[in-house]
């Protein structure tokens, strides 16, 4: 199991503690309250429990009867510096107004806390009175960095590549690079700074997730899938934090036809069952137990996981020829596989990672059709390049599971086979996910398509891919008019090369 590393997200730069804090100190020094008593000090950034990163304040205020000689800065219980002391408070005035200058009782310095390491530290503040006696006031944060302490150099962030997505007061910022390292950055809304600031930053390559797999049929083991799913999400540029995969038998269909009203719409087909009863419930309770453990906090969120749980065992407990990738929230997405009998062990791969590259595909129709407003029906009308580039991934994906570099040809060959056959004069968003495959390497080929962004999810980095690839663009009309141009010559599948250049 990969495990993720440490995130903390913090909404506001003032805590509760804070405010209770000021509070006691304002209504504990009354006008009733002897000059020769008071002796405060506050530490304000860094603050406690919060995430600092860059170039930041270090912050706060001391007074005292006698006066303040000096206050030392501590950094992991280690002597810093001196801050500067004396600059304007009025606040701090107005609440010790029998303290000499505590209108003038400030501390504030730059401090570069990229150059402490990567995750906890404290700083202290030591203030000493004229009179010797001293008080202190800490805090203990997380620090997020860069590799470079100081980058220096204003050319060595480049965000051409980048992909960026919004989540309520959070912007997600992937594939930046920075200094030649290519990180994933995450910001976040503050309050007091009226700006975003950096909460997270993950170098590319880390795998960042948790992956947990099932598998139920003797040709695959648990791990041997939950590796699959692994090498699949270390090629996603944007991959969540959670996936699950599961696979199990099943029979014979009972007929030739779909069963919608037994599957509340969904268009799969009632199997006998290969397994026992008391594994058919071991199956449910996998899934199950899965959910129970996944990051989804809001409210709708666990409405979703409720809805999912019981479909999943309609699904299984009916033996449906399901393979599709639920996904019970953005953080957290499975892939879920009923493998028929007689079907090759290549298909089994190829299918599972078909849907989980669905599952990794952060925004699909549902989601975006939530974020835009737009109808379903809408990005209905893109499925074909959904189809099209998750069978691309699948192919591709079950090339490299059973160590072939022919995934190109195998998936031309499907196509062309369906060409021949009940697909010949099927429009592209009805003609099945061979020939969608199929119309994908073309426009990789005619060099309308990123192979790269294709195998790592980018496009799906955002909602835009349904204006890009709508079957109305002059390009995705043509791919629709000639890919079934699709030629077998000398025993290789390609395309005829005026079809390649045309316009």
């Amino acid at each position: 199991m990969l495990t993720a590393p440490l995130a903390i997200t913090f909404k506001l730069r003032w805590t509760l503690r804070q405010l209770m804090l000021l509070c006691i100190v304002l209504v504990g020094f009354s006008a009733n309250t002897k000059a020769e008593d008071v002796f405060r000090l506050m530490l304000e950034e860094p603050i406690n429990g919060e995430i600092h990163g860059g170039v930041g304040n270090l912050r706060g205020w001391a007074v005292a009867s006698e006066g303040i000689e000096k206050v030392e800065i501590f950094i992991d219980g280690e002597y810093a510096f001196d801050a500067p002391y004396g600059g304007a408070r009025g606040d701090v005035g107005g609440a010790f107004p029998e303290v000499p200058n505590a209108d003038q009782s400030g501390f504030s310095s730059a401090y570069a806390y990229s150059l402490l390491s990567s995750g906890t530290h404290t700083i202290a503040a030591l203030a000493h009175t004229r009179a010797g006696t001293t008080k202190e006031s800490a805090a203990t944060f997380e620090v997020v960095k860069f590799k470079q302490a100081f980058i220096s150099d204003p050319d060595a962030v480049d965000l051409t590549g980048t992909s960026c997505s919004v989540r309520s007061d959070e912007i997600s910022v992937g594939n930046a690079q920075v200094d030649g390292d290519t990180y994933d950055v995450l910001l976040d809304w503050r309050t007091a700074e009226q700006g975003f600031e950096i909460v997270k930053i993950t170098e590319r390559g880390e795998m960042t997730a948790i992956i947990d797999a099932a598998s139920y049929v003797s040709a695959f083991t648990s791990e041997a899938v939950a590796n699959w799913i692994s090498s699949a999400m270390l090629k996603m540029a944007q991959p969540p934090n959670q996936f699950f995969a599961m696979i199990w038998p099943i029979g014979a269909p009972l007929d030739d036809e779909p069963d919608p009203d037994v599957f509340d719409g969904a268009p799969f087909s009632e199997h006998r069952h290969v397994l026992t009863d008391s594994e058919v419930d071991a199956v449910v309770l996998t899934y199950q137990n899965w959910l129970s453990t996944v990051s989804c906090d809001t409210p709708s969120d666990k409405d979703n996981i409720a809805d999912l749980s019981a479909r999943v065992e309609t699904w299984i407990r009916r033996a449906a020829d399901v393979a599709t990738a639920p996904d019970p929230c953005f953080d957290a997405r499975s892939a879920i596989y009923a493998w028929p009998s007689g079907t090759s062990e290549t298909t089994a791969r190829r299918v599972v990672m078909h849907e989980a590259y669905h599952g990794l595909s952060n925004y699909l129709g549902g989601r975006c059709a939530a974020l835009t407003g737009k109808s379903e029906e809408y990005y209905d009308a893109i499925r074909w390049f959904a189809e099209g580039t998750a069978e691309y991934f699948g192919n591709y994906m079950a090339g490299e599971i059973e160590g072939r570099s022919d995934y190109v040809q195998t998936l031309l060959e499907s196509a062309y086979g369906d060409f021949q056959g009940e697909m010949m004069n099927q429009p592209l968003e009805s003609a099945g996910a061979y020939i969608q495959a199929a119309a994908i390497e073309l426009m990789i080929q005619r060099g309308s398509l990123s192979l790269a962004k294709v195998l790592d999810g980018s496009y799906y980095h955002d909602c835009g891919y349904a204006e890009r690839f709508a079957l109305t663009t002059e390009e995705v009309q043509y791919i629709a008019e000639n890919v079934a141009s699709l030629q077998l010559i000398d025993g290789e599948y390609r395309f005829p090369s005026s079809v390649l250049q045309g316009q």
